[in-house]
């Protein structure tokens, strides 16, 4: 019986993303060209929009402002993540543009998927559902608006694996819970006995805190590549666990992040940026580029001491190239 439960849980969190998988096998083996956290292990259950373009190609490069505010606009659900392969052997002239347009989605070099090829022409894109199915393809602007109904279709992350019959109000008790640990004590309560409900609440107990795992894991992960933008939802996930041995070790990530004295300095540094860039867009001042030119100074010296954690030689150099792709 407990061999039977496992082999259920473990096909209950492996089936959604068997087809995506395939759509995307090995593409951790091409080269990836923007600089931005992935992990295919992420992919699991998410609705993707996947795009084929090419830098020489003016129709291709705008569509890139369009993937960069999809990305914006939902990849915060933890249900949508964008990616692109890049087609044309022009690395150098890609990467001068990926900085220059601000993307904040993986880019491949010269990827191709045989579950789901590129068309005749490019730009061209995909759509695959949190199932890891291909529901819609074509030019890509055509796309855009479609993503929307299946991002609100797909089950919350922390539910992945799960097939919700007695515990349909779930999804919405997950997504809009401000405690992960009320829900998994309430359904650990329903999970006594041996009715089929209070089997399902076991298997969602499980499912739960394998995501929830999952989840901390992928912050951890991020926190090492961007740790200023990654402080807010270690601390909201380290809140929604407390009580949990996760939750603890969620809040002594966040502890470790915030007493960072050289990423408060590059927090600082940030604020000031942004009103700089605010202000360049309104005109031109030599005495804005002289102040950015001396924040770039501070940045690098951060970058290169040895006393620097490397979260804050991280941040540092990300911070530059925000500066390098805005001013």
């Amino acid at each position: 019986m407990k061999f039977y439960k496992i082999m259920t849980l473990f096909l209950l969190t492996m089936s959604p993303f068997m087809l995506s998988a395939g759509i995307f096998d090995n593409i951790e083996n091409h080269e990836q060209i923007a600089k931005v956290h992935f992990n295919p292990e992420s992919l699991k259950g998410k609705v993707i929009f996947f795009e084929y373009w090419g830098v020489n190609y003016q129709s291709s490069k705008s569509s890139i402002p369009h993937l960069v505010n999809l990305q914006r606009q939902y990849a915060k659900t933890g249900k949508f993540t964008v990616i692109t392969s890049q087609l044309h052997y022009e690395k150098e002239k890609t990467l001068a543009f990926l900085k220059f347009a601000n993307v904040n989605f993986p880019v491949f070099q010269y990827f191709r998927s045989q579950e789901a090829p590129c068309g005749e022409k490019i730009p061209y894109a995909y759509i695959i559902d949190h199932t890891g199915k291909v529901v819609d393809k074509g030019y890509p602007s055509m796309l855009y608006k479609k993503v929307k109904d299946f991002v609100e279709n797909a089950p919350p992350p922390l539910l992945r694996g799960a097939e919700l019959n007695y515990w349909k109000n779930l999804e919405d008790d997950i997504e809009k819970a401000k405690s992960y640990t009320n829900i998994i004590k309430d359904l650990k309560k329903a999970s006594s006995g041996n009715t089929p409900k209070a089997e399902e609440a076991k298997q969602i107990v499980e499912i739960l805190e394998t995501n929830l795992n999952k989840r901390y894991e992928d912050l951890k992960e991020a926190s090492n590549e961007t740790p200023v933008e990654m402080m807010n939802e270690i601390e909201k996930f380290a809140s929604k666990t407390k009580g949990m041995p996760i939750g603890k070790s969620a809040n002594a990530l966040y502890l470790e992040i915030k007493s960072d004295q050289d990423l408060k300095k590059v927090q600082k540094l940030q604020k000031e940026i942004d009103k700089i860039i605010s202000k360049v867009r309104g005109h031109r001042s030599k005495n804005l580029f002289k102040k950015s030119k001396a924040i770039k100074v501070k940045l690098t010296k951060l970058q290169e001491s040895k006393s620097s954690s490397e979260r804050a030689k991280k941040a540092a150099g990300n911070l530059i190239d925000y500066m390098d792709s805005q001013i």
